[in-house]
């Protein structure tokens, strides 16, 4: 077992060493060497620390403040013996302290005191069940010892004492893990959906949901699940297959016709053989099935899927392409040939096909929309932007026209062209005023441009419609800094900064936020 102590470097503390209002020479000498100890510390110079920390101990008496931030650096420093050695003063001034507590269980632990380690750890989560450390450490430690049922007490205990940490969503997927191991998928799958909702970005968390949501038997939660993850991590083969399974799946269990009921013998048959992986028996079954039957839908998503795991994308492509000339007006065909894209058909193969149904039905605004999809996916920023303007003059659904100007406002925004990002969003916004993706970037334009009641109101509607995505809440954030209501700013831009560690934008409203409020200080 290795228990593992995040140690707290207490930086720029200082502490009053005297109860005197002057301090006399020795002591101001010791206040002076413990805070320039401690800066020494937190800044990683652990040679210089320790320099002034024996010089510290040298004097008589000591504080016991001075324990405290020396058995710190004794942790980083990994001078685990030393901290035993000082187990007993350190219990005497600091039992209360979990701090100093941990750091002693983890001394406890590096000297191979492992029982006792244990014994003070889970002591130490009775005292403080609202400690995300100790909580997360003393559940690793019951379920290494094969007590899941416990593990899940320290995590509820957690859960209910401390809903508003940050980092909660961990928890939520530690207990739904646990759960699984336990056999109780469905109360696994609640604890994912919550540890979801508090972090709607956690990819993790979706293919975990994902993964139980099949095994429930929804498949559109899986495929919901499994879509949103491939969103958030981009290319994964085994997601992108898996998932392509289950579209064709729910296609074949969506529609029960009498067509269908004529054809299941004949399907059921390639099913089992595609299944037994036997592709090109499969395939010959679903040429047979197809002649009897020329145009079923369950047939047809079926010979695409056995195309591609033979690597006949070339065939498979042409399929699509005749299915749609056949009928231009049934979008499944247009969403699969989106979907072969991921699995061997080029970019510019789909998209020289669409653009052949384009000129052949000028008119219909399908080939239009999936142009501009692939435009972007393939990073061709100027055709996709002339298709997306195509949408917005076509389409007759607000919706669809919207979703357009809101990709086109993006591509401004990542072109630095603001002016034009402004007015393309304003156009969806007269479209859809409540459209949460769009209303949240053009509050953020709104509060750069210092219109900051235009861009209160927008993020409103965003957050109202998603309270806690991280996105909406650094805008939030945003807001408040420009309205210089800098301490606001920082509740929130704390919180989102540790789902968003990589995101430049927060990491630069955190910064601009903080020296704000340096400054105000001064």
């Amino acid at each position: 077992m290795k228990i593992r102590i995040v140690a707290v470097v207490f930086a720029g503390l200082i502490i009053r060493l005297t109860s005197g209002n002057q301090l006399p020479e020795t002591e101001g000498r010791t206040l002076h060497l413990y805070l320039l100890a401690q800066y020494k510390t937190a800044e990683g110079s652990l040679e210089e620390a320790s320099k002034y920390f024996d010089q510290l101990l040298s004097y008589t008496p000591i504080s016991t403040a001075v324990y405290k931030g020396y058995t710190q650096f004794l942790v980083l420093n990994n001078q685990y013996q030393k901290i035993v050695e000082l187990k007993k003063k350190l219990d005497e001034s600091f039992s209360d302290d979990p701090t100093v507590q941990l750091a002693i269980v983890e001394a406890l632990d590096h000297t191979h005191d492992h029982k006792e380690a244990i014994d003070r750890l889970i002591n130490l989560s009775h005292k403080n069940p609202s400690n995300q450390e100790i909580a997360f450490k003393t559940a690793q430690v019951y379920l290494a010892q094969h007590e899941p049922e416990n593990a899940i007490r320290v995590i509820d205990s957690f859960l209910d004492n401390a809903t508003q940490k940050p980092n909660i969503f961990i928890f939520y997927f530690f207990k739904a893990q646990i759960l699984i191991q336990l056999n109780k998928k469905t109360a696994a799958l609640e604890a994912i959906k919550k540890c979801l909702k508090t972090h709607s970005h956690f990819d993790k968390g979706w293919l975990l949901c994902a993964m139980l949501e099949e095994q429930a038997g929804n498949l559109e939660g899986a495929i919901k699940g499994f879509s949103t993850f491939l969103d958030l991590v981009g290319q994964d083969n085994a997601v992108q297959n898996h998932l392509m399974h289950l579209i064709f799946k729910q296609k074949m269990l969506a529609e029960k016709t009498s067509t269908l009921q004529v054809s299941a013998p004949c399907l059921q048959k390639a099913i089992l053989l595609f299944n037994q992986k036997k592709p090109k028996a499969a395939l010959e079954q679903l040429e047979e099935c197809l002649k009897k039957i020329p145009k079923d839908t369950d047939t047809r998503l079926l010979k695409i899927q056995v195309l591609g795991s033979l690597n006949q994308q070339e065939t498979a492509l042409v399929c699509l392409t005749d299915w749609i000339h056949e009928d231009p007006s049934n979008e499944l065909w247009f969403k699969t040939l989106l979907l072969m894209t991921n699995h061997g058909i080029m970019y510019s193969d789909a998209i020289h096909t669409l653009h052949l149904i384009e000129k052949k039905h000028p008119a219909n605004l399908l080939p239009i929309q999936y142009l501009a999809d692939l435009y972007l996916r393939s990073d061709q920023t100027p055709q996709a932007m002339a298709y997306l303007k195509k949408v917005t003059i076509m389409s007759k659904d607000p919706i669809l026209a919207t979703k357009a100007y809101y990709q086109m406002g993006l591509i401004y925004f990542e072109q630095q062209h603001y002016t034009a990002m402004k007015s393309v969003l304003e156009k969806g916004l007269s479209l859809k005023p409540d459209f949460a993706p769009l209303c949240n970037l053009l509050a953020y334009q709104y509060a750069k441009d210092h219109e900051l009641v235009k861009a209160q109101e927008l993020i409103s509607i965003s957050l109202h419609s998603d309270p806690k995505n991280p996105h909406y809440l650094d805008t939030q954030a945003y807001i408040y800094y420009k309205a210089q209501d800098f301490k606001k700013a920082a509740s929130i831009i704390e919180h989102i900064s540790l789902q968003l560690a990589n995101d430049q934008y927060v990491t630069q409203h955190k910064a601009k936020i903080h020296a704000k409020l340096a400054q105000n200080k001064k």
